[in-house]
Parts: C-alpha cells; sequence; structure tokens
C-alpha cells in the first residue's frame, strides 16, 4: 500500500509546518517590532504589566552604552527586587536603585529611580517584585 506512506509522510510535513507556525520560530526579532509597555496620559506614563497591583514607570528613551535612569511607582509592601533580561532572556542586575521620598509622578505606589546601563539594542523587559506583586515593563532600547 505505497498511498499510506505518502499520505503519512504529507500528514507529517502539514504537522511539522504547524507547529512552526505556532511556536513562532521566525528567528530573532527586531528593534523595531518591539512591543513597548503602554504609554498612557497626562503623563505619558509606562504602564507595567503587573499581577497583585500597579506598575508605573517614567523615563526617556533608552540607548545602548548609555546610563539610563527609569522612574518607577510600585504598589504593595516589602522589599523591592528589580532585574532587568536582554533580548537574548540573559538577566542583568540594576546599577543602582534609590528610593525617592517627594515626587510629582501622581501615579499609586512607592517610587524608585532605577539606573541602567544597556549592552544591546532590542526589546529589554524590567522585571520587577514587591511583596505579592510581580510585573514587567518592557523597553525598546535603542543603538
Amino acid at each position: 500500500m505505497p498511498w499510506v506512506s505518502r499520505r503519512t509522510s504529507d500528514l507529517a510535513l502539514i504537522l511539522l509546518a504547524v507547529i512552526v507556525i505556532l511556536s513562532g520560530c521566525t528567528g530573532p526579532e527586531p528593534a523595531a517590532v518591539c512591543q513597548e509597555s503602554p504609554r498612557i496620559a497626562p503623563d505619558d506614563a509606562l504602564q507595567g504589566v503587573a499581577q497583585n497591583g500597579e506598575l508605573w514607570a517614567l523615563g526617556d528613551q533608552p540607548q545602548v552604552g548609555k546610563e539610563f535612569k527609569l522612574v518607577i511607582r510600585v504598589t504593595g509592601s516589602g522589599t523591592l527586587a528589580v532585574s532587568a533580561v536582554d533580548p537574548d532572556g540573559a538577566r542583568h542586575d540594576v546599577l543602582r536603585i534609590d528610593e525617592h521620598v517627594g515626587s510629582n509622578f501622581s501615579r499609586p505606589g512607592d517610587e524608585w529611580g532605577l539606573f541602567f546601563e544597556f549592552d544591546q539594542a532590542g526589546c529589554w523587559e524590567i522585571v520587577v517584585s514587591r511583596g505579592e506583586l510581580s510585573g514587567l515593563i518592557t523597553l525598546a532600547v535603542d543603538a
């Protein structure tokens, strides 16, 4: 029954094509396609994705090799933990975290200044946790 092996190989090729399409195996994502966290009026704040609280940020356009300050406001209580994840998935420590006492950044939560130096262009995720809150902000870093 030669038609059985032909049909089986055709089905295997179709299945493989579907798996590749659904897995998103299209190669590295160019920086221009990066989906930054949305900016919300009136202050153009970046709205982070957070579970069990709120995460907001203010910052200019980050560039490779230049120190970048991101001001964040985070709800919840407890110790703040922050790291950056580069386009390749590697984690990087924040250079410095400064707690802010007073501010005109009127979003919920407590405020900190985070300092980074990005070593490559592309989509970076700033991962934040504080008590029960976990969240992230996505930034497009320019070359």
